[in-house]
Order: C-alpha cells, then sequence, then structure tokens
C-alpha cells in the first residue's frame, strides 16, 4: 500500500512531517512556503534505507530536498526519536539551531506539557494560526460559555432550567465531534444525576478549555476562512484523504480510490461552477453490514479537519422525529432550534452522517429532497433558511442486498450507479413490504457518488481482528502498567 511523507523546508516549523494535515498546519497561508512528498510502501516500511519504497529511504530523499537543513533530533537513528514515535514529526533547521539544542528541548516540554489538559488549551489556543480556526468552533464556545453564566448568576428558575436544558444538548454534540475528542475527555466519563447528566465542574473546566481553544477571530480572519484551496493543495488534500482512509480503512481499496476521485471532482465543479444548488458534495455508501461504511465517513471528516455528526436513523423511524431536525414552531411550548440545523448553521463547513438511512420514517427522508436540490432546509424554531451549500453529506445503507447477497468474492465497487440505484429501488422493507426509498430520492441521489462497498475477505478479518487485540493490549499496559505477551 502506497503511504506518503512531507517534507517542510520553508514554513512555520520545517522538517519532515508523517500526515499531509500536519504538513498542511506549517505551510497553509505561509508566505513563498515549499514543501514535497515522498512515497513509500506500507509493505516495504521497515525495510533498510538503500531498498527503494523503505521509510528510510524516503526519509532520505527528503533530507536531500531539505538541502542545508540538518536535522535537530536526539537519536542517531530518527526513526526512534520520541518526536517520531509520539508526533510523526523529525525537526529540521540550520546549524545555529543544530548548536544550540535547547530550542528543540524547549519544544519538548511544550509537547510534553500537552499531556495536561488545561494546558493543553492554553498551548492550542496561542499556537494555533488564527485563519485555521474551524468556523462556528468559537461560537459554540461562546454559548457554552452564556449558558454556564445564565446557569450560575441567574436568578429566574425557568432561565437557568433552560440554559441547562441547551448546554446538555451542546454537550452532547461536542462528544459526538472528533475533532473535539482531546478536549472532551475532561468531562465524557463523568456523568452525573443532574441536568447537565455530567459533572458540574468538569463542564466548566471544557467550557474554559474550548474558549481558550477557540478564541473569536477577527472579522478579517473570519472571511480568510473561506479563501479556496490552490489547485496544489486540493490535489494534495485529496491524496492525504486517500492515504489516511487506506490505512484506517481495512479491505475497502477500490471503494477509496473511488470516494477520492469524487472528492476531487466534485471540489473542482464547486470551483468551476460556484452557484450550483445542493451541498457541496454528497456520497451514498451502500453494501452489507459491518465492512466499514461508517467507519469511512468518520476519518474522511477526521482527516479534512471538518466537525463531524453522525445521525442513527434508526432513531428517527416516526414521523414526529423530523421536528428534532428541523425544530418546533416557536409558538410550541417548550420549542427549540432542530439539532440538524443548529449544527450546519453554526458549522456550515461540516461532514454529516446520516447512518443506515433506509431505516428512516419516509418523512424525514423526504426532507432531504429540498437540501439535495436547492443545498436549503428550513429551521422552525428560528423561521430561516440554513444553507446546507458548505456541508459534505454521507449516506449508508444496507439495502441492495440482491447485489451483495450472494457475491462474497466480487469487486462490487465496479458496478455502475444505475445498477445500484435499481437494486435500491427494488429492495423493500422485510416486515412493511413497502421499498425503502422513494423514487424521487433515489433520482437525485443518483446525479451524486454512489460506492457499493465490498464485503471483508478473510486476509481484511484477520486484520481487523488483529490491530483490535493490539489495541487492547496498549489499554492495558497503559492502565495498568502490565504487558501481556
Amino acid at each position: 500500500m502506497k503511504k506518503m511523507i512531507y517534507a517542510v523546508k520553508r514554513g512555520r516549523k520545517t522538517g519532515i512531517f508523517n500526515e499531509w494535515l500536519k504538513c498542511s498546519e506549517q505551510t497553509n497561508k505561509y508566505p513563498n512556503s515549499k514543501f514535497r512528498r515522498f512515497e513509500y510502501r506500507s509493505e516495504l516500511e521497515n525495510e533498510a534505507e538503500d531498498v527503494p519504497g523503505s521509510l528510510r529511504y524516503a526519509i532520505k530523499e527528503a533530507e536531500e530536498y531539505l538541502g542545508d537543513l540538518v536535522y535537530l533530533g536526539e537519536r542517531a537513528d530518527c526513526l526512534e526519536d520520541a518526536s517520531w514515535k509520539e508526533d510523526g514529526f523529525l525537526p529540521f533547521g540550520d546549524e545555529s539551531e543544530a548548536d544550540n539544542p535547547e530550542s528543540f528541548s524547549d519544544m519538548r516540554e511544550q509537547e510534553e506539557e500537552e499531556d495536561n489538559e488545561e494546558e493543553y488549551g492554553k498551548w492550542l489556543a496561542g499556537n494555533r494560526n488564527a485563519l485555521d480556526v474551524p468556523v462556528g468552533y468559537w461560537k459554540t464556545a461562546e454559548d457554552m460559555s452564556r449558558y454556564v453564566s445564565i446557569i450560575k448568576e441567574s436568578e429566574s428558575e425557568n432561565a437557568r432550567t433552560s440554559a441547562a436544558e441547551k448546554l446538555r444538548k451542546e454537550l452532547k454534540i461536542c462528544l459526538s465531534d472528533v475533532n473535539l475528542s482531546r478536549l472532551t475527555a475532561v468531562y465524557r466519563d463523568k456523568e452525573a444525576k443532574n441536568a447537565l447528566g455530567y459533572d458540574a465542574p468538569a463542564v466548566s473546566a471544557f467550557v474554559a478549555q474550548m474558549l481558550r481553544a477557540y478564541p473569536k477571530p477577527e472579522l478579517s480572519e473570519i472571511e480568510d476562512v473561506e479563501e479556496e484551496p490552490s489547485m496544489r493543495e486540493l490535489l494534495m488534500q485529496a491524496g492525504a484523504v486517500e492515504s489516511e482512509l487506506r490505512d484506517k480503512v481495512v479491505g475497502q481499496d477500490a471503494a477509496i480510490e473511488k470516494l477520492r476521485a469524487a472528492y476531487f471532482d466534485r471540489e473542482l465543479t464547486v470551483r468551476l461552477q460556484p452557484d450550483k444548488g445542493g451541498p457541496k458534495s454528497v456520497y451514498l455508501l451502500a453494501g452489507p453490514p459491518g465492512v466499514g461504511k461508517t467507519f469511512m465517513a468518520q476519518q474522511f471528516a477526521f482527516k479534512l479537519g471538518f466537525p463531524f455528526r453522525r445521525f442513527d436513523m434508526s432513531g428517527y423511524s416516526n414521523r414526529e422525529a423530523i421536528q428534532e431536525l428541523v425544530g418546533f414552531a416557536s409558538t410550541w411550548k417548550d420549542s427549540e432550534p432542530g439539532i440538524l440545523t443548529e449544527i450546519v448553521s453554526k458549522h456550515p463547513r461540516c461532514v454529516l452522517l446520516f447512518d443506515e438511512i433506509e431505516k428512516a420514517h419516509i418523512s424525514v427522508i423526504r426532507l432531504f429532497l429540498q437540501i439535495l436540490d436547492d443545498g436549503f432546509c428550513e429551521d422552525k424554531y428560528n423561521k430561516r433558511d440554513v444553507s446546507f451549500k458548505k456541508s459534505i453529506i454521507f449516506f449508508t445503507t444496507n439495502a441492495g442486498r440482491q447485489l451483495y447477497g450472494a457475491a462474497r468474492n466480487e469487486n462490487l465497487t465496479l458496478l455502475s450507479d444505475k445498477v445500484i440505484i435499481d437494486a435500491l429501488e427494488k429492495d423493500k422493507d422485510l416486515e412493511t413490504k413497502q421499498p425503502f426509498f422513494p423514487p424521487e430520492i433515489l433520482s437525485r441521489m443518483s446525479s451524486h457518488t454512489v460506492i457499493m462497498l465490498n464485503h471483508l475477505k478473510a486476509d481484511a478479518i484477520y486484520e481487523l481482528v488483529e490491530n483490535d487485540i493490539k489495541n487492547r493490549l496498549i489499554k492495558i499496559k497503559k492502565k495498568y502498567g502490565c504487558e501481556l505477551a
């Protein structure tokens, strides 16, 4: 499997990085930045330096590209250096930095301080480029801070109750966002029987960290966030997404390649036709259960660095569930904004996953007609249209069994969109005997990307089990300090 490292010759930090996003953090909007990627193969990763395709061979090529910059690490074998093992980064700089190792030791001390959650928030606020602050996170932080103030200071019981309920919903949303997993660890496992559902001091600490980590940017900075990546950055980004998915998602290389190509094509189309209706991009992942559809969408969002929200559509199987998504009219008692519309209004650039869409009520499914056609959905509570034009949407489904039921050894990714859509249209719910999807929603989906994932082969299942065991052993060692053979 092809993998990449990235050498930054001119940027905020110079050196070799194991991920595109780490490289991008150093070069994005940095004046006259210079970097290059170098390939190696996972099956040759541990081979010697003189073996083309090995990781050490790629690092040797990267060192040649870096030219006069010298290695600032602590170990002669760079792959044994803590900076590579822990952070995927090999520091390089000019000779003056090499003669003064304190600059690197200061960096190491800073990285060690990140293990302290409170210090992590301060470090992130101080080191994050303001232009890279995800749109909407600072709004969420300010909203939660306001709710905390109301709970602590308001004399009105109704106001405190309402603020606690709103804060509780924000906390749940943050827990589902993979980009916030480091910060939400403060309260994640500290459930309590109160209005928030979590330990109050832990929640206060989390809100304080969010405010430090995602300060409100200046108006000019907010506008700069909307700037489109260059063609080179877009190509690199698509390649990095593919590389990350191949590394994390097992047994679905063909589907990953199709997703990468579709992502790049759609980004290019949006750039050439900015007024085109609908969301930025839409993907329908079909196929057998348990083959990685949900995980693929989640890792896709994580690699792009966008806010991510998964909706388990089995929880929206009745007609009234649509109001939970788009909100209740403000004239109703205890009315509130919709979960879906609220997320997208705060995070226009986000990745939304509607998991097992066929399990939703037909009225809920029809809600997506307007979103797919026009890229808008009305929030009933605020009585305003919410734009999905910058959002990326994933649907997953286990429907279409007649295609994959007996085809355990076939490459289902080669099936045409029309064949898959026809199968989805014919598949029916075994209980109601009604089709899973109305024809009008399938006609919209057919104009987007449709991918059928394959059954997992024996070697892929073996790799998944092996990885799971390794991860469990690592957790046991970390928690109990003992190593199992």
